[in-house]
C-alpha cells in the first residue's frame, strides 16, 4: 500500500463518529494484516480493498460498520451463517463493537476472498 492511499483512508476514517471510526481502524488493521499486499482507496464513498480485484470494503452505518465483501461473498466458509446479504454474490457482516470483531474468522475470509479473485 502506498503512503499516500494510508493517508487517504486514514484521514477518511477519521472524519466518521468516533464509534464507528475505531471500529473501522481497528478493522483496517487486521485487512491490512491478513492482506498485506492489497490496495486499499476511497470508492464510492467508503475504504475499499483490492488484490487481484475487489476484496472487501468497509461502510459506515450510523451505529456500526459493516466489513462488506464484494464478488466472494457467497463463496466464503460461513458454516454458522454469520454473513448478511441476499445479492448475487455480495455478502456483509456487521459490526458494532470491537468485541464483534472475530479476528480469526474474519482473517480467514478475507484470504478466501482474495484467493477467490485469483480463480
Amino acid at each position: 500500500m502506498s503512503e499516500e492511499s494510508k493517508d487517504l483512508v486514514g484521514a477518511h476514517i477519521a472524519g466518521w463518529p468516533q464509534e464507528t471510526a475505531e471500529l473501522a481502524a481497528e478493522l483496517r488493521s487486521l485487512i491490512k494484516k491478513a492482506l498485506p499486499d492489497c490496495r486499499e482507496n476511497i470508492k464510492w464513498g467508503y475504504p475499499v480493498y483490492e488484490q487481484d480485484g475487489l476484496v472487501c470494503s468497509i461502510r459506515n452505518a450510523s451505529h456500526h460498520i459493516a466489513l462488506q465483501f464484494f464478488n466472494s461473498g457467497v463463496y466464503l466458509d460461513d458454516p454458522k451463517g454469520l454473513l448478511q446479504g441476499t445479492g448475487q454474490k455480495m455478502r456483509h457482516i456487521k459490526i458494532r463493537k470491537k468485541s464483534d470483531i472475530q479476528k480469526k474468522l474474519y482473517s480467514e475470509w478475507l484470504v478466501q476472498a482474495a484467493k477467490h479473485n485469483r480463480a
